[in-house]
């Protein structure tokens, strides 16, 4: 229930923040994998900036919490560690 609660509000916020267009666009496709998109976008990062991207899910249990950004995603709202 904590949890629940925790992530209330910034469910909220991303809620009352994010563009209608995005928010129709994103109802409308059927299945969004995030994950899938983080890592081709963090592929293409890579090799743009030449630095090593690493993408992990917030949901596995054996991910990293750096700097305590595991714990801060949400949906459409990654938690971006950099080094």
């Amino acid at each position: 229930m904590k949890e629940s609660a925790r992530l209330v509000k910034p469910m909220y916020d991303v809620a009352i923040n994010t563009p209608e267009e995005l928010i129709e666009f994103y109802t409308k496709l059927e299945d969004v994998d995030e994950l899938h998109i983080a890592t081709a976008a963090a592929e293409y990062i890579s090799k743009l900036m030449k630095v090593n991207v690493k993408v992990y899910s917030a949901s596995d249990p054996n991910a990293p919490n750096l700097g305590g950004k595991k714990n801060l995603a949400l949906p459409l709202r990654p938690g971006i560690y950099v080094e």
